[in-house]
């Protein structure tokens, strides 16, 4: 049975990708896993229903999460830092606050994001040495500590901007995946044109999601290891992610999700950010 909630809070920042492996003990690191079609010997899922279950994390009404990402800069030096994702859902869209809650020299960092169906994403964030609104779209980049994460992955992939193309049952092994081909629905300007999915077949949960860019090359493969069952949600607690370009890997931990607490609409507002960031800047000059 389908898990009640999906939290890929965030497979966001970085770079959703993953060891995709099916037996890591096995293979060599860049390898492929071997994958062969099976005959579908029972109807598939309704696979728009397994997206959205992730996109919205099945029907909550809200969700406070703390992050934990670890990994490599781009010249090499280790990254690690925290920050919280404040999420809350309606018909008409989805308002994300991200902001960074450690280390200190970091935290006047956060990013405000509205999601609509069918239109691209509006995020900004607060430059506060210039008082000035920063403005950005999911295909921007931001950079934390080195770390260069596109804005669709602070957004958790924004896959309710993508149309199902194809379903299919795969033998990966000795195990059954289902496979959901995406592809952008419109001109929303992702960062990832096309995507594609991968469950259990047994229990309908996640196993990972692989990434495309423009000239339908694999760039970003995110793999989930581990899931929590937290407030009666099935809980995504850590994500191992590959950068297929760089050849870097990070991994993301939650290391705690509080759901439907009420989250007040003033908090995703540019007011709220901008009051934010300034707090948080005076603090790092005292």
């Amino acid at each position: 049975m389908m898990a009640r909630c999906l939290t890929i809070t965030l497979l966001p920042l970085l770079a959703l990708s993953a060891a995709c492996h099916s037996s890591p003990s096995d293979r060599r690191p860049g390898t492929a896993p071997t994958v062969t079609a099976t005959p579908a010997a029972a109807p598939l899922p309704d696979t728009a229903k397994l997206i959205s279950r992730i996109a919205t994390q099945d029907g909550c009404k809200d969700v406070t999460a703390e992050m934990r990402l670890t990994g490599e800069a781009e010249d090499g030096k280790p990254v690690q830092f925290e920050f919280r994702v404040q999420r809350k859902y309606s018909a008409a869209q989805t308002a994300t606050l991200l902001t960074v809650t450690a280390p200190r020299e970091e935290t006047e960092k956060a990013l405000l994001a509205i999601e609509k169906p069918n239109q691209p994403t509006d995020a900004v964030s607060y430059l506060a040495g210039l008082k000035k609104i920063a403005k950005f779209k999911s295909n921007s980049v931001r950079d934390f500590r080195g770390a260069k994460i596109f804005v669709q992955e602070l957004l958790g992939m924004e896959l309710n901007q993508y149309e199902t193309v194809q379903a299919e049952r795969l033998m990966e092994g000795n195990e059954s995946l289902i496979k959901v081909t995406l592809k952008e629905k419109s001109d929303v300007s992702l960062a990832f044109p096309r995507a594609e999915a991968f469950f259990h077949d047994h229990n309908q949960q996640p196993a990972r999601i692989e990434l495309y860019d423009a000239q339908n090359k694999l760039i970003r493969v995110a793999r989930v290891i581990e899931v929590k069952e937290i407030q009666k949600y099935q809980t995504i607690t850590k994500v191992e992610i590959e950068d297929r370009t760089n050849n870097r890997k990070v991994k993301l931990e939650t290391l705690k999700a509080r759901y439907d607490q009420s989250l007040p609409d003033s908090i995703f507002t540019e007011a709220s950010l901008t009051k934010l960031i300034s707090e948080a800047s005076r603090k790092l000059i005292k």
